[in-house]
């Protein structure tokens, strides 16, 4: 866990003091407590300073920022240590060799193989941090550093040598990365709450939250957020600033054309799966400290938690929650057959009702946006994670949808019987997910079964979100 904050003026004349930024940065002290620097470009000259915040581990090592002093660029970060590389959290964020500056969240997973690659080049590294990893690959490869990266972040890196200021977000957009461009002033963070003070007209962006409801999904919507003016790096999203021009730019994305166009059998696919499984699990776990795993039994976390524990020779601590005062939302069934399968040691929670609604509001000012009825399962499983002292917890999203194991997907997977000439497969299948459905329902789902098996998977992605995804 990190989080970055930062300040740039267009015209050089202009400069905003140092309180400013500060306050941004203690707006997000949740996300990283352990560490924080400041990085300075004062108005009156080039050449930047380094300081050190009320939360750095060594504070006499740089003066603390001043409040009053004026700003052309002022950058923060902060640090939550999780792994190895520790109190190098926010140490070597800026060489003033290279002319390179960065303030950076979140985690490159290999970090092990990366700087290898770049010490057999010649590199030297003064620490262990993700931030001076991907400085010292941007001096070699510039803007193609994010091909060599596998992992998840949001960071700003000025470059001096050139007056730039470039901007990334990771490819599935893990890390979040808002800003906002208020006259010529540019302002940037990993939250919304960070930019609101600047933010002069706050208005709602009304069909943005339109949009939200249909879909059942409090997700920001191409680089639009609930609040007008305020926008959000996509995912696999660059951001420049140049000679007091701001462009954007996507440097990844999936492409739903080729969904249907993949030669793989069952088998092959199936140990491309597993392997990517383990692989992406074990890059993640090998440089974290007090790691563990959520585990709610359904196919993502169960999946995750299996393959960790076989990496393993400790049970792997493992949290949950359920509701006692609601059977149909107790999973304790499923979950006890994963912790007596794989031995790990489980830990339960149950939140009560006021619980959930505390939690749920909590966590609404956290995420900057309205959560869902999960949030209050999720937070008590990340409180109880706490209580023993577990600062990650593996999870796993998407699965469920990949497998057909949310009841709503499942029309897909009775269409996949038809194409592969197995009637009585689907049959068996529709009439077991028609059972106790009312005739629209069941209507609904044999149309959604015949369009499956007659468009190839791109069209109905692009379908869905034409339907789902309108444009106001």
């Amino acid at each position: 866990m990190s989080g970055i904050s930062g300040i740039f003026a267009f015209d050089d004349s202009r400069s905003l003091p140092a309180r400013m930024l500060k306050e941004m940065h203690h707006s997000i002290r949740h996300r990283g407590s352990d560490d924080e620097a400041f990085i300075a470009f004062p108005a009156s000259g080039k050449t930047a300073t380094i300081h050190s915040g009320f939360d750095s581990q060594t504070p006499s090592k740089h003066p603390l920022l001043p409040d009053d002093l004026m700003l052309r660029l002022g950058m923060g970060m902060r640090s939550l240590f999780t792994n190895t590389e520790g109190a190098d959290g926010c140490r070597h964020i800026s060489s003033a060799k290279m002319g390179l500056h960065i303030v950076f969240a979140g985690n490159i997973y290999n970090r092990n193989e990366l700087r290898q690659l770049l010490e057999a080049m010649g590199g030297a590294f003064e620490g262990n941090s993700d931030a001076e990893l991907v400085l010292k690959a941007y001096s070699v490869w510039q803007k193609q550093c994010l091909e060599y990266f596998n992992g998840d972040w949001a960071f700003a890196l000025w470059d001096a040598r050139d007056g730039s200021l470039f901007c990334s977000r990771d490819r599935f957009g893990i890390q979040p990365f808002y800003y906002l461009l208020q006259d010529g002033i540019f302002f940037f963070g990993n939250e919304i709450k960070q930019l609101l003070p600047f933010l002069g007209n706050q208005q709602l962006n009304l069909p943005m939250l339109r949009r939200m409801m249909k879909i059942n999904a409090m997700l920001n919507y191409r680089d639009e957020t609930p609040w007008q003016g305020i926008k959000c790096l996509q995912p696999g999203e660059n951001l420049y600033i140049k000679d007091a021009r701001l462009h954007t730019q996507h440097y990844y994305s999936l492409h739903p054309e080729l969904f249907g166009k993949l030669e793989f059998s069952f088998e092959d696919a199936s140990r491309q799966y597993q392997e990517l499984l383990w692989d992406s699990i074990h890059i993640r776990s090998r440089d974290t400290q007090a790691l563990g795993a959520g585990l709610s039994g359904g196919m993502d976390s169960t999946a995750i938690v299996c393959a960790f524990q076989q990496m393993r020779q400790k049970p792997v601590p493992t949290f949950s929650s359920y509701f006692a005062d609601h059977p149909q939302l107790d999973e304790r069934k499923w979950i006890d057959i994963v912790t007596q399968h794989c031995g790990c040691d489980n830990h339960l929670v149950s939140p009560t009702a006021e619980q959930a609604w505390q939690d749920l509001v909590d966590g609404t000012w956290y995420n900057d946006l309205p959560l869902g009825a999960g949030c209050a399962a999720q937070s008590a499983v990340m409180k109880l994670a706490a209580s023993h002292n577990v600062k990650v917890l593996l999870g796993g999203q998407g699965c469920d949808e990949i497998f057909g194991g949310y009841r709503h997907a499942q029309y897909r997977f009775m269409a996949d019987s038809l194409r592969s000439g197995k009637p009585r497969d689907f049959f068996r299948q529709f009439a077991s997910h028609s059972k106790g459905k009312p005739s629209l329902d069941i209507l609904s789902n044999l149309g959604k079964t015949l369009l499956s098996t007659a468009l190839p998977e791109s069209k109905l992605y692009q379908a869905e979100m034409k339907l789902l995804r309108f444009e106001p």
